[in-house]
């Protein structure tokens, strides 16, 4: 029921149509508790894809900020013992991307912590089925020292997440699409090389989407 003070109205709207008129936007939330080295907190904010137009921008803003405050998300502080007093969330307003394929690159394998080892999750549609866990991806796993991939895994892929009408909407995928992999070795091996690249200015491992 807040209300966002006029001043920052003002300056979403600025830049909002500085994208054009009517862009597709994604909301999401990048909060200061997030991608800790003791707890994750990713996808404990919520996140609202394909907004349109600013009555509805303003609203996803709002209820972006809100979900910091949700049961979800305040259960989870509690848990891994985070003062919600020196929490603090921005709200992060891209322009959508109508991917057809989207994933996830570990540039350090999450689950060995093998250094040497990268990994790939990917699947058709939106990455909100990744990245919310609706889906169990294709997996992709690359030894960077001899450039290659070494491992692949074929995910069930049982749905996608894609445009609709007001956001987006979820589909069960063809029986063909999921007994594919969804990117090719050489469209894998691209990724991973951008991963390498991306982890140079950083000097330590990235996560990329």
């Amino acid at each position: 029921k807040g209300q966002l003070w006029k001043e920052l109205e003002d300056e979403i709207a600025e830049y909002y149509h500085a994208l054009g008129p009517d862009s597709k936007v994604a909301v999401r939330s990048s909060a200061t508790a997030e991608d800790l080295p003791e707890a994750s907190f990713a996808g404990q904010q919520e996140t609202y894809l394909n907004i349109q137009g600013l009555n509805q921008l303003y609203l996803s803003v709002k209820k972006c900020f809100a979900s910091l405050f949700s049961t979800r998300a305040s259960a989870y502080r509690k848990q891994t013992n985070f003062d919600t007093i020196k929490i603090s969330l921005s709200v992060v307003v891209q322009c959508m991307v109508n991917s057809e394929i989207s994933g996830v690159l570990f540039t350090v394998d999450p689950v060995s912590k093998n250094k040497s080892r990268m990994m790939l999750n990917a699947s058709w549609g939106l990455g909100e089925s990744i990245v919310s866990g609706k889906v169990t991806p294709d997996i992709y796993l690359y030894d960077r020292d001899h450039r290659q991939i070494v491992e692949k895994r074929l995910g069930d892929k049982k749905l996608l997440v894609c445009y609709s009408a007001d956001g987006t909407e979820e589909k069960e995928t063809s029986s063909q699409l999921r007994n594919e992999f969804s990117l090719t070795e050489k469209q894998a091996i691209e990724i991973f090389e951008l991963g390498r690249k991306t982890e140079q200015p950083f000097h330590c491992p990235q996560d990329l989407e």
